[in-house]
């Protein structure tokens, strides 16, 4: 069959060969010998070189017997071109729109997502993506920068601000994140939150949650003295040991043994267990004697470590018939704790006003880090997370509205703003998911029907 097969080969092998010399034809670029303008189009359009197709298509002359059917792939690709076009504008508008809010991040993106789209538009936007990508990136180094700086200074708060706003533009910012974890570091190194942890575990009576707060601020600063004294009275408490019957249960224990079955979640604390633990005959639990839980004055000596003033514990005496336990007053903050919260509230009441309500609910958490009881931060942080719910669904609905009257760009504006107040959204995300999917059928199904019969 074949003439002068090279040593070493067969025929079969010559047959591939063959086949595969016939296949590397087929794949020969534009303008090899043979190819018509119809072929030459074809293979301009499987490339996405869909004008330079239509421009090859439109040379076929009527009497070839491809003019019909380059007709048709002209009439198609119009088509086809329209609708990308029209999801191309729609990327590039919506990238238009977070520039001007500043998310750099997704205008890249969306812009990006208009190429893949239309590469033939690619000359458009690639100067512009490579611009706000610089633009990206210089905004990254400043407040990585200003990160710094603050931290320098001790302003954790303003550090953790500018660190977060680096990771806004660039969630994978390495740096950025170690950044932020030290501050957590630094801010639960601090005793004196531990230490106010304790205090409030001890005025319930969970004294085992108490000592490992306690025993943590100590473990931070062994010279916190109000923490030691706390701990030393905690191990004064006694207890009266009591078998576990048939058919006990620790809320029944905390009734019958301890006075009230609220009583059951200090039962279970001061014996390591679980509220809902369930309890065997014969086991052993200890009851706390509350006759213990006396109010023992702390004098605590000054110390520049030790944030607190001199407190007392409030272990309070089961109130006998007819007594009545006078209310104790908080003991005063000092004055540096007290101008750290100051300044703490001011900042959150300036990011409130300024609709950066995240940052605000932030800043008020943190005040009630330092005091669970802090009215104002109390009072701001449910304002401020209200607020934030209400704008949210508001404009989640008011999508959602537009949505069903298929008015799907008005929707996608509406999710867009969801997605600015809170970018972790997931129905905003998903409904714009839909939304988009649709106004491509949508725009497809009206090219269907403008097309000629």
């Amino acid at each position: 069959m074949f003439k002068g097969i090279p040593p070493g080969y067969s025929e079969i092998d010559m047959v591939k060969f063959y086949r595969l010399l016939l296949v590397s034809f087929s794949l020969l670029p534009v303008g090899c010998a043979g190819d018509s303008p119809f072929q030459k189009g074809q293979i301009l359009y499987n490339s996405g070189r869909y004008l330079e197709a239509i421009y090859q298509w439109e040379k076929v002359p009527p009497e070839d017997k491809d003019y019909l059917q380059a007709q048709l792939r002209i009439s198609q690709t119009k088509r086809e071109l329209d609708q990308k076009d029209a999801l191309y504008t729609q990327y590039v508008r919506r990238g238009e729109r977070l520039e001007k809010t500043e998310d750099l991040r997704g205008a890249i993106e969306m812009y990006e997502k208009a190429i893949q789209v239309a590469p033939y538009q690619k000359n458009q936007l690639s100067r512009k993506i490579t611009q706000l990508t610089a633009r990206k990136q210089a905004l990254i180094e400043q407040a990585f920068r200003s990160g710094e700086d603050f931290f320098k200074d001790k302003d954790y708060q303003n550090a953790r601000a500018q660190w977060k706003k680096v990771l806004r533009l660039d969630p994978s910012h390495a740096q950025a994140q170690q950044r932020l974890k030290e501050i957590d570091l630094i801010e639960n190194s601090n005793d004196q939150v531990f230490y106010r942890r304790g205090v409030e575990l001890y005025k319930q009576k969970l004294l085992n949650a108490a000592k490992r707060e306690f025993e943590k601020a100590l473990t931070i600063n062994p010279h916190n003295t109000g923490a030691a004294q706390y701990l030393e009275a905690i191990s004064r408490i006694r207890s009266v040991p009591y078998r576990v019957k048939k058919g006990d249960t620790l809320i029944g224990i905390a009734k019958t043994q301890m006075g009230k079955a609220e009583d059951v979640k200090i039962l279970a604390d001061f014996n390591h267990l679980p509220v809902t633990s369930p309890v065997k005959p014969g086991e052993i639990l200890h009851i706390p004697s509350f006759q213990d839980f006396k109010a023992v004055a702390l004098k605590e000596e000054s110390h520049r470590s030790v944030q607190e003033s001199p407190v007392e514990i409030i272990a309070e005496e089961e109130s006998m018939p007819g007594e009545e336990n006078p209310p104790k007053e908080e003991s005063p903050k000092t004055p540096d704790l007290s101008e750290q919260i100051q300044k703490i509230l001011e900042r959150g009441r300036s990011y409130k006003e300024q609709k950066e309500y995240a940052e605000a609910i932030a800043e008020f958490e943190k005040i009630l880090n330092l005091d669970p009881h802090h009215p104002q931060a109390k009072a701001y942080l449910e304002e401020t997370r209200e607020t934030l719910q209400k704008q949210i669904t508001f404009h989640l609905n008011q999508g959602i509205q537009y949505f069903n009257d298929q008015e799907l760009e008005k929707a996608i504006a509406e999710w867009d703003k969801v997605l600015a107040l809170n970018p972790d959204n997931q129905k905003a995300r998903d409904y714009q998911k839909r939304a988009y999917a649709l106004l491509e059928k949508l725009r497809a199904l009206q090219n269907s029907k403008n097309q000629p019969p």
